[in-house]
């Protein structure tokens, strides 16, 4: 491993049990999750935003909004920042998927569970599709977005 993981924080939460009306049989969950890196000579940091909104036409059993930061060194600082990146990526985004999972289990409603992100295949291109799995995809991972990489 090139970086050194210092840890996360919450930085921000919110969670709203929407009313579904009975007989509702479809609603939606589309998480939209947003990545932001900064990066400094000796330190990087990604914010991993994650947001579920539903609409009159695809009501959602809740809204949800997390940011998370997770902090590194950089050990190795030859490494380019693609793979600083993915690899970033690979350790905090568990971390947020946990607790999403977590808190909405803890709402009293049934836990949702963020779907898993293939980092390596992921585009940093501003809203380009995440590339399709070999497996059927879960409903809202087209909602997922990764922006472009920031550096500071």
């Amino acid at each position: 491993m090139q970086l050194k993981f210092l840890g996360y924080k919450v930085n921000e939460s919110s969670l709203k049990v929407n009313d579904i009306p009975k007989g509702t049989v479809n609603f939606s969950v589309n998480p939209n999750i947003q990545m932001d890196i900064k990066k400094d000579p000796k330190r990087l940091v990604l914010a991993i935003s994650v947001s579920v909104v539903g609409s009159e036409e695809k009501p959602s059993p809740f809204d949800l909004f997390a940011k998370i930061t997770g902090t590194f060194d950089i050990v190795q600082d030859s490494l380019d920042i693609n793979k600083m990146r993915i690899e970033s990526s690979r350790v905090l985004f568990p971390y947020v998927r946990a607790y999403i999972s977590t808190y909405t289990a803890l709402s009293g409603i049934p836990p949702y569970v963020l779907p898993l992100i293939d980092f390596e295949g992921a585009p940093v291109q501003k809203g380009a599709p995440i590339p399709q799995p070999a497996q059927p995809k879960k409903s809202g991972i087209d909602a997922i977005k990764i922006t472009p990489i920031d550096e500071v």
